[in-house]
């Protein structure tokens, strides 16, 4: 398997600086000794060279890289001994001594370098004293004084010749790293990082083969000069002219390499021409002058262009900026204006307007604004803040803008620049942010968020009190609505009720959607309630009338809750007060207002009591079942039994069913109630038939169970788990449940095919038609107590009771009489062809042993009617 590191990128890349490092090194060791060659051979007359080359190799090397410094120790070795034929002078430990001085000297100048931070590109004239300091105080005089002790204690020079032997050492050093060491680290650094060598700032623009001639320029006129007169230096320092030139034209890289080619040629000449001290003085100074004042005058080019390269980029970056920018002097005089700013001011793409800056903004204070930014900006440098332009059409343009003071020269003018960003859009969205946060995208009006913002601006103490009636109104039953028709129409609804509402208040009123189909309305400074009590009356006759939504007449009533509060008062305390009147006008039965009062809070405080315990009791179960049974009056035995809910609070004593289950409805606890319950009523069910009590166990359910779609897969469930026969489960609900009709047809047609048996409770008082009657899926009618209470003496009464039954018997139903409480109800009821009826006559609701008893005991017919003949 191949290793990452030959596959993936970086494993390429490492190899890559790793065969440039051994590459480099193997060049620099030759460049060394091949320097070593060239000082040796081609060299004035006499033992002391006019230039060091090696010198110049060795710091650019070990300033680019340090560990070559043990090779560099063995090539200094083998340049004193072989090349410079010194062996036998220096001996072994001579040899060694000598070259770990020499080099560790270089070394340090290279690490000098390191520390100075020194730039190998040379594009400014702190990177030039930077490597005069690194290469003539700390490699050369290190290597003068280390290398002339060594030859001092190897015996090859006198005492007294020790100072001029170190200062001409020290000369020979300084002009080989002038003329060797800047074309070094600067070839060198590049090839390290795998880039091209550049040999000028503008090599792209000019023909490489023409670049290299130029290079070779200087190079040529200075033979040339040199053998033109009557000695070699008459006129060599004519050479400093074309030297110039090339670094004026092409900057530092070409002058560096310039110089390398011209210190070669210039020690080439010298060895042909010159054999006199003077002149050999006069050749070390020619060239380091040379040298100096060409790579000088090339970093100052070169920094130069890089500082107009820097400008160019930002002009471009000025002038492609999506922002407006322009200078301009304290009286607005415009300077300039880039193509963005022109653009969105609407000016000429090219010609300064004639008009100053504050010509361009709209109005005396967005100009008194820039005058004070401006004399902020004057003081502290800068300014920031938002504005306003106006288009030489008229439009005004928000702006952020920024004020930038240019002091420049004492006699020069003061200049500003101006940034200015167009903050059109940004309105445009914190507009949209703002609506999204504060307003609903239904209705357009004012959130929660927003209501509950300006309730506590209305509400904060004042000197003069003031009263402020909070109303909470509710569409009523729009759940209805949206199973019925569909969300797009109950959003419809929602719509045209705000509408309404919105043209019956005043102007300073506040009419927020608190949510769903709640609104909250703010009246503030109001006499009394009263002012709320005719809004109210007005805003009820507004919810009756019909609403056409997407095709459909839709009729939808409305419930109130009105609180009036004064300035002080807790503005969530008067929202909790305005929730707890509405629901007492929903529990009323809807469509009407209700004041808030002290009765009303505590009714809401013991409902949210109710509530708390409601939880506890359902997580520990302690409810418990009550049956009222049902009997067959031809033979008084029971058949069936009701199940009834039942709960003693610790403290209010029993709880009536009627309110139980509404508080599990309003608490969403409804459906695991009711899964409870129908398992716990099947599982007593169950022992009565293992006792041989064949008889129907009645479960009530409400809307919420029916339309919860996991209802009917939970009653399967039970009836797996308990093991009771479904032939034997009753599922009861009221008529009204099925008017509303949600759905609940399809649930109880699946619990029918499950073998369980539907009953309709209250039968005759809800809203079904008898010819609908016929195609729901029922098996039992429950005959409400209204209809049985009046007999037997209301004949009419017992017609509509006999109808009733005949209709049921017509569509094969069984039918139930509840209520039933005395005797002759009972008898009448026999007369009327009903057999099977329940009531306080035979039994109230027991709890599940009682009911073993009875069913047990003598059937409940004769033992009520025996009580009554007794009485």
């Amino acid at each position: 398997m191949a290793s990452p590191n030959v596959l993936g990128r970086p494993g390429n890349t490492n190899h890559s600086t790793g065969r440039r490092d051994i590459v480099f090194t193997v060049a620099a060791i030759v460049a060394y000794l091949g320097a070593a060659v060239w000082a040796r051979d081609i060299s004035l007359p006499g033992p002391i060279l006019v230039w060091f080359p090696p010198a110049g190799v060795a710091i650019g090397v070990l300033y680019l890289r340090p560990r070559i410094f043990p090779l560099l120790i063995v090539a200094e070795i083998v340049s004193t001994a072989w090349i410079m034929g010194l062996a036998d002078d220096y001996g072994p430990l001579g040899l060694l001594v000598n070259a770990v001085v020499i080099v560790g000297a270089y070394q340090l100048a290279g690490e000098a370098l390191r520390r100075l931070r020194f730039d190998p590109r040379m594009r400014s004239s702190d990177d030039l004293v930077r490597l005069t300091f690194g290469c003539v105080v700390v490699g050369a005089t290190l290597a003068a004084v280390g290398g002339v002790l060594v030859q001092d204690a190897v015996g090859l020079l006198e005492g007294e010749e020790l100072i001029r032997s170190m200062s001409l050492f020290w000369v020979g050093d300084v002009v080989g790293t002038a003329c060797i060491t800047p074309s070094v680290v600067m070839v060198g650094s590049s090839f390290l990082k795998g880039e091209a060598v550049s040999m000028a700032d503008d090599e792209s623009s000019v023909n490489r083969f023409v670049l290299v001639a130029e290079l070779l320029i200087p190079s040529v006129a200075a033979v040339w000069l040199m053998i033109a007169g009557d000695t070699p230096m008459q006129f060599t320092y004519l050479a400093f002219v074309p030297v110039v030139a090339l670094a004026v034209r092409h900057g530092v890289a070409a002058a560096a390499l310039s110089s390398a080619a011209l210190g070669a040629v210039l020690t080439a000449g010298a060895h042909v021409l010159v054999d006199d001290p003077i002149e050999r003085s006069d050749i070390q100074l020619l060239m380091v002058v040379l040298t100096f004042t060409g790579i000088m005058v090339g970093a100052v080019v070169s920094a130069r262009r890089d500082v107009l390269a820097v400008k160019k980029q930002l002009s471009d970056i000025v002038e492609a900026t999506p922002d407006l920018v322009a200078t301009a002097l304290r009286d607005g005089s415009i300077r300039y204006v880039n193509p963005c700013g022109r653009s969105l001011l609407g000016l000429d793409p090219v010609a300064l307007p004639p008009t100053v800056a504050f010509d361009y903004l709209p109005d005396d204070l967005a100009a008194d604004l820039m005058r004070e930014g401006m004399k902020f900006a004057e003081r502290n440098g800068s300014w920031m803040g938002e504005n306003r332009l106006r288009r030489s059409d008229g439009a005004v343009i928000p702006v952020s803008q920024v004020l930038i003071a240019h002091h420049g020269d004492q006699e020069g003018p003061l200049t500003f620049s101006i940034v200015c960003r167009d903050m059109t859009d940004q309105r445009v969205l914190e507009d949209q942010l703002r609506q999204a946060a504060l307003y609903d995208d239904v209705t357009g009006l004012p959130n929660r968020a927003l209501l509950q913002h300006e309730l506590v601006r209305l509400m904060m103490p004042s000197d003069r009190p003031i009263n402020t009636a909070i109303m909470f109104t509710d569409v009523d039953h729009l759940q209805r609505v949206n199973e019925t028709f569909g969300f797009s129409t109950g959003d419809r609804v929602v719509l045209t009720v705000a509408r309404r509402l919105k043209a019956l208040i005043r102007g300073a009123d506040l009419l927020a959607r608190y949510g769903g189909a709640q609104f909250a309305l703010v009246l503030p400074d109001v006499s009394d309630e009263f002012d709320a009590i005719l809004l109210a009356n007005r805003m009820l006759a507004s919810f009756t009338e019909p609403i056409d939504a997407e095709g459909h007449k839709v009729r939808v009533t409305g419930s109130i809750g009105i609180v009036l509060v004064r300035t002080g008062d807790d503005h969530d305390e008067a929202l909790r007060r305005a929730e707890i009147a509405l629901h007492r006008a929903k529990e009323a039965g809807g469509g009407q207002f209700a004041l808030f009062d002290q009765d009303l809070e505590a009714h809401a405080i013991k409902r949210s009591e109710l509530e708390t315990d409601l939880r506890e009791v359902l997580d520990s179960k302690s409810w418990w079942l009550a049956y009222q049974p049902v009997i067959r009056l031809e033979t008084g035995e029971i058949t069936g039994a009701e199940a009834l809910l039942r709960w003693t609070h610790p403290e209010r004593g029993e709880i009536a069913p009627y309110e139980l289950i509404r508080l599990a409805e309003h608490s969403g606890a409804i459906v695991e109630l009711g899964r409870d319950i129908f398992e716990r009523a099947c599982s007593e069910a169950v022992r009565w038939h293992e006792s041989g009590f064949m008889i129907t166990v009645t479960v009530n359910v409400s809307a919420l169970q029916l339309r919860d779609p996991g209802f009917v897969t939970d009653v399967a469930a039970t009836i797996r788990k308990t093991g009771i026969d479904p032939t034997l489960v009753a599922v009861e609900l009221t008529e009204t449940i099925l008017a509303d009709g949600h759905g609940e047809v399809a649930a109880l047609r699946a619990l029918q095919r499950l073998g369980c048996r539907i009953a309709l409770d209250d039968f005759g008082t809800g809203f079904s038609s008898l010819a609908g009657l016929r195609d729901l899926p029922i098996d039992i009618i429950k005959l409400d107590r209204s209809f049985i209470t009046p007999l037997p003496e209301d004949r009419q009464g017992a017609s509509v009771v006999e109808a009733m039954i005949r209709l049921a018997e017509a569509l094969d139903l069984n039918v139930v009489a509840e209520g039933v409480e005395t005797a002759e109800q009972a008898a009448e009821l026999a007369r009327l062809g009903c057999s099977r009826v329940q009531g306080f006559l035979f039994s109230r609701a027991v709890p599940p042993d009682q009911l073993t008893t009875l069913l047990r005991s003598t059937p409940a017919w004769e033992q009520a009617r025996g009580q009554t003949a007794t009485g």
